[in-house]
């Protein structure tokens, strides 16, 4: 997504569907409600590519995908936590 940013395709975001919702099966409730949301950014970005952007809407898009950025980056370090062997 990082790569793709405001230029996501639905094709490539979907394939993340299933994982973002099993991330409950392997994480704790709070990490798996961020990883669930930073698909559902995701999701919104690509859905809006479908289509012709209005000027409102691709300044949403590029708003939605510093949003997804910033959430890339706090689930990055939060797995990074949980890797750590305490």
């Amino acid at each position: 997504m990082t790569q793709k940013a405001d230029s996501a395709e639905m094709k490539h975001v979907g394939k993340f569907y299933q994982p973002s919702k099993n991330s409950k099966l392997y994480f704790d409730e709070k990490f798996s409600a961020e990883v669930e949301r930073y698909f559902n950014i995701c999701f919104k970005i690509a859905d809006l590519n479908r289509t012709r952007l209005t000027l409102e809407q691709r300044k949403e898009l590029i708003t939605q995908a510093n949003v997804a950025n910033k959430f890339a980056n706090k689930i990055e370090t939060q797995f990074k936590e949980l890797l750590i062997i305490k």
